[in-house]
């Protein structure tokens, strides 16, 4: 860590948390951002999501998996998930999955027991995961923690959050396309190596309306596992239906048990390189083609090369089998006409 974030560790630890101002502790949480290259952790996944239709009846989806991201974005995730249908006397499979993004594609599998079914494309956002891993320790809505605070806003001298003190800060108010006024709220734990530990997007209907939360994201049980590098034991994602005329409900929660953190590992670019096994039906949104994969290869096209190859191998035996039916049928027919040709004795 800087000698600037051990100076304000210093600080903080003494008592003197009104004494900082917001370009400071701006300044601490890029210095934990850039400290922190990348992380390995399991995590287990306990997901809730309902709809209006729904009627009280909440989709529960759990996932058990094993994931590894850096700082550029870059992901693996290999695990399972389950859906449970609460009230439903059959229950579906478990799923086994992986996904992996290697800064410019994203490929994602899965299947019953294997994994059948591929697809490739372009978005860094994880497809079979209900949050964005980042959140866990960078990003809040697609930007870093930090850049919400050099932006500006107001930073409060204290707030209470998961039995500590902590610092609160709000952001500047931003009109959306919508017309709803925006601003996020964070609170900072300047004696936990300066952690976001809530992020909240507040939305606002009119000026003189209250502000309600959006979305939420709540980091607890948080733990050092490197000198003033300090990561949640347990996550809490929730995302929130505002009505125009009512009260808040809630869309989907997640909640995530999270254990062996493991930071700053000597990853390379082969942590990030994955190819789908062979048997996986590829749907690629990048070229639009859909093919078998036929075998493991890092490189792309040489997939989708020789899932063409299979395609046309089955298309050569399909004209060959027709051609062969062809020829039963030509055959057959001399014979009859022979037949009947035949002079009678």
């Amino acid at each position: 860590m800087s000698a600037l974030v051990l100076l304000l560790l210093a600080a903080t630890e003494a008592g003197a948390t009104g004494g900082l101002d917001l370009d400071a502790v701006a300044a601490a949480v890029k210095d934990r951002e850039q400290a922190l290259e990348n992380f390995s952790v399991t995590a287990t996944i306990d997901h809730i999501f309902s709809l209006p239709s729904d009627r009280g009846a909440a989709k529960h989806t759990q996932w058990h998996i094993a994931l590894i991201m850096d700082s550029r974005g870059r992901y693996r995730i290999d695990g399972t998930s389950k859906t449970i249908n609460e009230g439903a006397a059959a229950q579906p499979p478990a799923l086994k999955q992986t996904e992996v993004f290697d800064g410019e594609r994203r490929r994602q599998a899965m299947g019953e027991g294997r994994l059948t079914n591929g697809r490739i494309g372009e978005a860094s956002t994880p497809f079979i995961l209900p949050f964005t891993p980042s959140d866990l320790v960078w990003t809040f809505n697609g930007e870093r923690d930090s850049a919400y605070l050099i932006e500006g806003g107001s930073l409060a001298a204290e707030a209470e959050f998961d039995g500590r003190s902590v610092l609160a800060f709000e952001g500047k108010v931003s009109e959306g396309v919508d017309g709803r006024f925006r601003k996020v709220q964070f609170l900072v734990d300047s004696n936990r190596g300066f952690a976001v530990v809530r992020k909240a997007m507040l939305v606002q209907e009119a000026l003189d309306a209250d502000w309600r939360a959006n979305g939420v994201v709540e980091l607890t049980s948080m733990h050092e596992v490197a000198e003033g590098l300090w990561v949640p034991r347990k996550a809490l994602f929730e995302q929130y239906r505002l009505p125009k005329n009512g009260p808040a409900t809630i869309l989907s929660r997640s909640r995530v048990e999270l254990d062996g953190w493991l930071v700053n590992a000597a990853l390379d670019d082969t942590t990030f390189k994955w190819s789908f096994p062979p048997g996986v039906a590829v749907d690629d949104e990048i070229s639009g083609r859909t093919y078998m994969s036929s075998q493991v290869d890092d490189d792309t096209i040489k997939q989708q090369l020789g899932g063409v190859s299979r395609l046309r191998a089955g298309n050569l035996s399909v004209w060959a089998w027709v051609a062969g039916a062809v020829v039963i049928a030509m055959v057959s027919i001399v014979g009859i006409m022979r037949r009947r040709t035949k002079p009678r004795g």
